[in-house]
């Protein structure tokens, strides 16, 4: 039986995805070497089936609450258009206010949650059974979805093991860069960067990694996604030889998820402001679009001071207690001078960027309703 695990939490946008698929690539090697890389669900590079199934063990915590409603809300409609399922949810809304006014969540969703925790129940069993056959004295389990776990639940779960906490974090005002992008990119969110730091981002890791550490007391790890602090240069390289002790495999880099230029950003944000319907199919036509010419996105100068602002006191936190250092992040404030903070788009280049993306995929966006 496999005794030890190594559990990578992520963070969201450290190249877990590149971690995870060369994990993949490399299970065979690693096998020989000790280590055990479970099996995933159909396409996912990283265990999320089983952070799926931990999250639905967290109870009454807030943000499985949230999970909950959201998920009651598009029940049934998970493959539809995210128009589609906007639609659906707001017809289903009134209905959830009103289960909340009387002070409960709503249970009349069929094999929804329900199933969904059967389910969940059932790929944990699945995931410590394998473990339990295998003969590896290291398990390695990734999936950035971990970090929006109870630790309480995964503490649960993995309780016949010695755990390993790897968690890699990312300067706050890159990372709110790179996560409203893919915000924008993938769904029809079209408030701005602004009001989505303000209402929506958050990266205390201070807070996040003690909530891990009261539960996994001294069995953190953390690593820092900087360029010039990665061995190597990169997030593949570092996982390995830092968190594994293996030398770095040779596996097919590629750059996963790629951030849209500032270009491409304003483009799919004004199609998300003026009700555009965009077919799933979108997403993967918008980096056909780039342009060398176009310049790449940063925040402004003035939202990233206060980004650095507001974590300043959290990150020195971390860089004492886990790295022994006085400061997590390079400080370095230097502007890319190909870059733009400004989302706005021209009538002319908006267009030429609509009639192009449904030359590659007729029909990926129509026009509103009603237009």
């Amino acid at each position: 039986m496999t005794q030890r695990i190594l559990l990578h939490i992520g963070r969201h946008k450290c190249g877990t995805t590149s971690i995870q698929k060369a994990l993949l690539q490399q299970r065979e090697t690693l096998a020989r070497a000790g280590f055990i890389y479970p099996e995933t669900v159909g396409k996912e590079p990283g265990h999320h089936a089983l952070a799926r199934g931990i999250k639905a063990l967290s109870g009454d915590q807030p943000a499985h609450i949230l999970y909950r409603m959201h998920y009651w809300l598009i029940a049934g409609a998970e493959q539809l258009s995210w128009w589609q399922r906007k639609r659906v949810a707001l017809g289903r809304l009134p209905s959830l206010i009103e289960h909340l006014r009387n002070g409960e969540l709503p249970t009349d969703t069929g094999n929804t949650l329900r199933d969904r925790a059967a389910l969940g129940s059932e790929q944990i069993k699945e995931y410590v059974e394998e473990l339990r056959r295998s003969k590896a004295d290291t398990a390695i389990i990734s999936s950035e979805a971990l970090q929006n776990c109870a630790p309480e639940a995964a503490r649960k779960v993995l309780s016949d093991f010695d755990v390993q906490v790897v968690c890699y974090l990312r300067d706050q005002a890159d990372y709110l860069r790179s996560a409203y992008t893919q915000r924008v990119q993938a769904t029809d969110y079209h408030q701005s960067i602004e009001e989505y730091y303000r209402l929506i981002f958050r990266a205390d890791y201070y807070q996040m990694l003690s909530a891990w550490d009261a539960v996994f007391p001294n069995a953190i790890t953390v690593r820092v996604f900087q360029r010039d602090q990665l061995v190597g240069g990169d997030a593949v390289s570092d996982f390995f030889t830092q968190c594994l002790g293996q030398q770095p495999c040779s596996v097919e880099k590629s750059r996963e998820n790629p951030s849209l230029s500032a270009t491409l950003l304003a483009f799919k944000l004004r199609l998300n402001q003026e009700g555009y319907q965009q077919q799933h199919r979108l997403y993967g036509v918008l980096p056909n679009l780039e342009h060398a010419d176009f310049p790449r996105f940063q925040l402004s100068a003035a939202l990233h001071e206060k980004v650095r602002g507001d974590y300043a006191v959290s990150n020195s936190q971390v860089a004492r207690r886990w790295l022994g250092a006085e400061q997590l992040f390079d400080s370095s404030t230097e502007r890319n001078p190909n870059s733009n903070s400004d989302l706005a788009i021209d009538d002319s280049t908006f267009a030429a960027l609509l009639e192009q993306a449904n030359r590659i995929e007729p029909g990926c966006i129509t026009p509103p309703s009603g237009s």
